[in-house]
């Protein structure tokens, strides 16, 4: 694994990887084009911290999962 990226997120839609980054903002950032109804990015940044699977319900009963992997 490349050591200069410390944390990976992705998330699941699906079992299929519909959307990854490397950096918890941009993750939220990019993922508000794919899931509406998210919370703030201190939210998920505390929730990750203690956690590294989030399960999230969009407006539309799709079933999502986010993850830290690193």
């Amino acid at each position: 694994m490349n050591k200069s990226i410390p944390k990976f997120f992705v998330a699941v839609r699906g079992n299929k990887v519909v959307y990854f980054e490397s950096n918890l903002s941009a993750f939220i950032t990019g993922l508000r084009e794919h899931i509406n109804n998210l919370k703030s990015l201190s939210y998920y940044d505390k929730k990750f911290r203690k956690e590294k699977i989030i399960y999230h319900t969009d407006t539309f009963k799709h079933e999502w999962s986010l993850q830290r992997l690193i």
